[in-house]
């Protein structure tokens, strides 16, 4: 809820009404982010899950083979680069990328201008 100060910024009142519109995450990324938060949770448990969706499937080991990493051979097993990534990163990318798909198919982001958010304006 906004707070009864901000009532009147009508750049807050826009964001809180674009955020109660926010579409839902992808079954794939509530299983992901569910078996992330498992502390029982295990590379083999997350491969089972990722492995489903081809494109975090190639997500995940193009980040592992990104020159970020600089390893000297390519890593094509699922599972060996989320030991070599870790889970919390695998989460992070995972969770990055659906937001990056919600914000791709959005004509446009009515609560908040890019321009004026670089500018400092918001």
């Amino acid at each position: 809820m906004l707070e009864s100060g901000n009532q009147h910024n009508p750049h807050l009142q826009q964001i809180q009404t674009y955020i109660t519109r926010l579409p839902s995450l992808s079954t794939t990324t509530a299983k992901v982010l569910e078996t992330c938060n498992n502390p029982e949770a295990s590379p083999n448990n997350l491969n089972r899950v990722i492995s489903l969706d081809l494109v975090l499937t190639g997500q995940v080991l193009k980040l592992i083979n990104s020159s970020y990493y600089s390893l000297r051979h390519p890593v094509s097993s699922l599972t060996r680069a989320i030991i070599m990534l870790g889970i919390n990163t695998v989460k992070n990318l995972v969770l990055s990328f659906a937001i990056l798909q919600q914000m791709r198919n959005q004509r446009t982001f009515p609560a908040l201008c890019v321009e004026d958010f670089w500018k400092g304006e918001f």
